[in-house]
């Protein structure tokens, strides 16, 4: 489900989750943060918030992502790809997408096609490479 990030919806699900202390622990104490900026893509499983990727416009066709939530375990990169491949099918082909990612989620990003760009103390920061969907044969 995607949500405009101030909707009153998104409050109702997102906030219980996002202002435990697991979760903010989880986010290295981070705050989540929203704004008219942002789209939130928010993943219920009966009805229950499972896991959400915020993405913020930052201006003519930039598109960040940060400050995602998934539960630890072995379902976790499941959950967060597809949400990930959600955003992508909607956003790769409308301009520049990078994410601030955890250590730990480096490979889920680059299994959608994310590269590194530069790594940090305890993130990455990660870009969308822009070849799928590109027409690389153009020069035929």
């Amino acid at each position: 489900m995607k949500l405009k990030g101030q909707s009153p919806e998104l409050y109702m699900l997102v906030a219980p989750l996002a202002m435990s202390i697991s979760a903010l622990r989880q986010n290295n104490n981070y705050p989540y943060k929203t704004s008219s900026h942002h789209s939130w893509y928010v993943l219920l499983e009966h009805k229950q918030l499972r896991a959400f990727i915020p993405l913020e416009k930052k201006g003519a066709g930039s598109f960040k992502i940060d400050n995602y939530y998934a539960p630890s375990g072995t379902e976790r990169g499941d959950l967060l790809r597809e949400l990930l491949e959600t955003i992508l099918l909607e956003y790769r082909t409308q301009g520049h997408v990078y994410a601030i990612v955890q250590k730990r989620d480096q490979d889920i990003f680059e299994k959608v096609g994310f590269s590194v760009v530069r790594q940090m103390k305890i993130y990455v920061k990660m870009e969308l490479t822009q070849t799928v969907g590109r027409d690389d044969d153009a020069d035929d």
